[in-house]
């Protein structure tokens, strides 16, 4: 089964560190990257991944969606 191509944007708290991880640890290749390093985007095995830089003290909102009723 294919699966179509995505887009993820994810929030983090330091692009460097989100650069370690997806662009030397898991081996994604660096797309494009916002020149003031407020976000870098990724190939993510043939999708894209975009980690916009947010803040050290970010809470994201809890929220979740019910699925097959559960």
């Amino acid at each position: 089964m294919k699966i179509p191509p995505f887009h993820l944007a994810i929030p983090v708290s330091s692009i460097s560190k989100s650069m370690e991880f997806y662009g030397k640890l898991l081996g994604c290749q660096e797309g494009r990257r916002c020149i003031k390093g407020s976000w870098v985007d990724y190939n993510f095995f043939g999708h894209q991944l975009v980690c916009h830089f947010t803040s050290e003290n970010f809470k994201p909102i809890d929220h979740f969606n019910p699925v097959d009723g559960d």
